[in-house]
């Protein structure tokens, strides 16, 4: 005979069960970092968003896709605890302007998604972008450390085409890949045209990744001159890729996508190897007091490599380069969107006798004291300023006047970039400006065109 079961009642105070239903709730439908609606509660939105669309022909809303630029290397370098204060920091940043109807939700990692519920118009959609976009140009305060970090956006206009909210995230992301690819802090909206981009660099991603098992970069070099003598003072190293189907696709064309896919770890890596055994013999048959300089350009996802000195000080080693033939160059928005977490590492690749660049000085949010602070010992002014010579000579000028003054006094080199005629040569001489580079004084050459010159010289 079965015995009867036992059970055990145990009577929860309502306002108990009512708080643990509001704590599974809150799990369910809110991100635990931010307090922030999650995907679940953004996606149960934006059906409602599809279908008022759908009743009313009235209704206008928008969805903003936003990735925070450069958040991993922070995240990396400062300290996974900041990482999340920083987060949070961003989530309220966010939320400030919006209206109690829109939804601001954390998509994940370091990806937002905001939706503008019941906008008047798409203007007004764009007015909040440049709020937005406007209030993340201050510096974040976090543990005693300055951060600036921007954002790239994608906004999607709302339209009856759209079903559900997972192809209106989807077109959303598609457009915020597209700003990030004009570099960071850019917003793009979505075209349907970016899918056939989209299908595009997907292919060129899965040829970039066989053109690095497979090698098929090569080198060219620019020459950097001398203003005074007008002798070459050194060479610019620049990666080219020689597609078997497509021929020389310039850097332009790849490097972005190397960037973003990581695939620019190894593509710098081989340069700076392959660059410093080609020219290695060359250079140190120089008399020791001869001033020529190979430069190699370092991406932010390099900085980033926990092995990066070790791997070029191993190059530096194996191909015999004196080191001090070597100038590595950093892009200035590099060194200010992550100014403590690289500044050690720079010691470091100093402590090598390597010399140190900033380049496309003038780009990015500066600040003089960081400037200080940095082993740099050249200054490359970006093109965009010389460019400008003799279209508006008084306010450029006073620029690059500025720029050079700024150089001298740190005991600072100066390159100017991108000379493309006489006139901006007569310029830059007058300003004092020790250096060249551009398709006015030469091209980027192959190999063995440099080593002609080289030899004449």
């Amino acid at each position: 005979m079965n015995k009867p079961e036992e059970f055990l009642a145990l009577e929860i105070p309502k306002d108990t069960l009512e708080r643990m239903e509001e704590k599974v709730r809150r799990y369910a439908f809110f991100d635990t970092l931010t307090g922030l609606p999650n995907r679940t509660l953004l996606f149960d939105r934006l059906s409602h968003a599809i279908e008022r669309m759908r009743r009313r022909n009235d209704y206008r809303y928008s969805v903003l896709f936003i990735d925070l630029d450069r958040f991993r290397i922070i995240n990396e370098n400062l300290g996974h605890a900041l990482g999340d204060k920083l987060i949070r920091a961003a989530a309220d940043r966010l939320s400030h302007h919006l209206r109690k109807l829109d939804t601001v939700a954390r998509f994940g990692g370091d990806k937002f998604v905001i939706l503008l519920d019941d906008i008047l118009d798409n203007e007004n959609a764009l007015l909040v972008v440049e709020r937005i976009r406007k209030d993340f140009s201050e510096f974040f305060h976090i543990q005693n450390h300055e951060v600036f970090i921007s954002l790239s956006i994608g906004l999607v206009y709302g339209a009856p085409e759209y079903k559900t909210p997972y192809h209106i995230i989807q077109d959303a992301e598609t457009a915020m890949y597209r700003a990030k690819a004009g570099g960071n802090g850019k917003y793009q909206v979505y075209h349907p045209r970016m899918h056939d981009r989209t299908v595009n660099l997907l292919n060129m991603e899965t040829d970039l990744r066989k053109a690095v098992t497979r090698q098929e970069f090569v080198i060219h070099y620019q020459p950097i001159v001398d203003l005074a003598t007008n002798k070459i003072a050194g060479l610019e190293a620049l990666v080219r890729w020689q597609h078997p189907r497509k021929g020389l696709i310039p850097p332009m064309d790849f490097l972005p996508l190397a960037e973003e896919t990581g695939l620019i770890v190894p593509i710098g890596l081989w340069v700076l190897q392959k660059a410093c055994h080609q020219l290695a013999e060359y250079m140190n048959a120089l008399p020791p007091n001869m001033p020529f300089i190979l430069g190699v350009n370092i991406s932010v996802k390099q900085l980033t490599q926990e092995d990066l000195c070790d791997n070029i000080q191993h190059i530096i080693e194996e191909s015999g380069l004196d080191p001090k033939r070597l100038k590595l160059e950093i892009t200035e928005s590099i060194m200010m969107d992550n100014a403590e977490a690289v500044l050690p590492i720079f010691n470091k690749l100093k402590s090598l006798g390597i010399h140190l660049a900033i380049d496309d000085f003038g780009t990015g949010h500066s600040s003089l004291s960081y400037l200080h602070q940095f082993p740099f010992d050249t200054l490359k002014i970006d093109r965009s300023f010389v460019s400008k010579i003799g279209i508006n000579n008084d306010k450029y000028l006073k620029i690059i006047q500025t720029i050079i003054f700024l150089a001298c006094h740190l005991e600072m080199n100066v390159v100017a970039e991108g000379i493309e005629n006489k006139l901006q040569i007569k310029k830059l001489k007058e300003l004092k400006c020790q250096n060249g580079q551009g398709f006015y004084l030469s091209k980027p050459l192959e190999l063995k065109q440099i080593k002609h010159i080289l030899n004449q010289a």
